[in-house]
């Protein structure tokens, strides 16, 4: 494979995941939000999507 293939979505969740496993605190959506630099219906919906899986 010669380039490289992105999945944003993946990514974003990704970081997402990282910033939490990370951080000691509580954050609340918007917190995770500005850290990642994140809109709060794309940080709602990964946080969602994650705790249906």
């Amino acid at each position: 494979m010669g380039r490289k293939e992105k999945i944003k979505s993946i990514e974003k969740a990704l970081d997402l995941l990282e910033l939490l496993s990370d951080n000691k605190k509580e954050m609340s959506i918007t917190e995770i939000g500005k850290e990642l630099h994140m809109g709060f219906s794309t940080v709602y919906r990964i946080l969602t999507t994650l705790k249906c899986h």
